[in-house]
């Protein structure tokens, strides 16, 4: 397996690859563990019987990644209009 951040690829072999996978795709990280990655390691050697599963899942991560940026935006107004709790 490698990632060739140049051309936004995983190769899964020599001849087969996922594409779309971006930098920030590929370093996305849950638990102290880069997702994609560790979703093909976790598979190495055995064939791979679904691509739709590893496409649905950068999808997602692909996703995340640009709510995130808004919640981000956001956040100052958050930070703004804390809530007051009563005693």
């Amino acid at each position: 397996m490698a990632f060739d951040s140049s051309q936004h690829r995983v190769y899964i072999n020599s001849e087969k690859y996922f594409e779309g996978i971006t930098p920030e795709m590929w370093d996305y990280q849950i638990g102290g563990y880069k997702v994609l990655s560790k979703y093909l390691k976790d598979r190495k050697g055995r064939y791979m019987d679904d691509p739709k599963r590893y496409i649905l899942i950068a999808t997602a991560i692909a996703l995340t990644i640009e709510i995130q940026k808004e919640i981000d935006e956001l956040y100052p107004d958050v930070e703004s209009n804390v809530i007051q709790f009563q005693k």
